[in-house]
């Protein structure tokens, strides 16, 4: 009886034993697997990493990012830089300076630079230079008539579309790349020098995005609003073609002939004084010489 219940002991000790190996193997197993994935995706989180900062650096020094490879921005009307150059005659120029300033307000514009002076006939002649919007270009210069004679008139215009659409490609790219490098350095990276890499490139991007929004801003102001530089003077009488007065070019004649006399004045007088010792020497000879010619004579004669 005893050697049956031991019997008995001894198959379910055995049998207890191998239920919990098995369940220390698959909790080994379990563990293996869970600890796995954890460096797996630690590993693959740096592959990213260093995948995505190559891919980074390579767009930046090769520029291979360029505005062909992305969709031209639409622009609704065509920009157009309009300039004019006018040249206004005026019998009172303080006059029609103030008749220009009220048809410049007129037409919603400003006036940036004016100036005025009086010429060598006496007379004045100014400049003005206004800025219109580019809708009233056209009507400005035609109210300009009001003002006084346009006797000159050079308008100019500049399209400048394709800069404009090239500049939003080039900057839609820098934005890109800024916020790429932004991300970059958001996330952790190999070492400072990588660090210190990715920000001295995100600093020329943004160099660039600063000069190419400057160049964008100026021709958006430049089509907006037209410059006109305008040119006055009142006419002098008598007038010949040099645009001076004739009683001016006859006085300036007078005074050019007596400058040229006392120059040649001044000249013989400068040349007798610099000659004066070379004449002193010429007499002396002529005077030694007669009188030896003289006393030879009288010799001559005695004998």
């Amino acid at each position: 009886m005893k050697n049956l219940i031991r019997s008995i002991s001894a198959v379910a000790f055995s049998v207890l034993l191998l239920i919990y190996s098995g369940c220390s193997k698959k909790n080994d197993s379990g563990s293996d697997n869970q600890s796995a994935p954890v460096h797996e995706g630690a590993s693959v989180d740096q592959d990213n990493l260093k995948r995505s900062y190559s891919n980074i650096k390579q767009k930046i020094n090769d520029q291979s990012v360029t505005s062909a490879s992305l969709e031209n921005p639409v622009v609704n009307e065509r920009m157009f830089i309009r300039n004019g150059n006018i040249g206004i005659e005026t019998e009172n120029l303080t006059v029609t300076e103030n008749k220009i300033s009220e048809i410049v307000k007129e037409f919603n514009g400003y006036i940036t630079a004016s100036s005025s002076k009086l010429n060598a006939a006496g007379k004045k002649q100014g400049s003005i230079t206004a800025r219109v919007p580019a809708s009233n270009f056209d009507p400005f210069l035609k109210g300009l008539a009001a003002a006084g004679n346009i006797m000159s008139q050079d308008i100019s215009g500049d399209d400048v579309t394709s800069e404009f659409i090239d500049l939003t490609a080039r900057l839609k790219t820098q934005r890109e790349l800024e916020k790429r490098l932004l991300d970059l350095l958001n996330t952790r990276t190999d070492g400072l020098s990588d660090v210190v890499n990715v920000e001295e490139k995100l600093s020329a991007v943004r160099e660039r995005i600063e000069s190419t929004e400057g160049r964008m801003n100026f021709l958006k102001n430049q089509s907006a609003y037209s410059t006109v530089s305008i040119s006055l003077y009142e006419p002098s009488m008598l007038q010949t073609a040099s645009g001076s007065g004739f009683l001016y070019e006859m006085e300036n004649s007078v005074k050019e002939g007596l400058q040229g006399f006392i120059g040649m004045f001044g000249f013989m007088i400068t040349f007798i004084i610099s000659s004066l010792p070379l004449i002193v020497m010429i007499l002396l000879a002529i005077y030694f010489f007669r009188k030896f010619y003289r006393q030879r004579k009288l010799k001559l004669q005695k004998s």
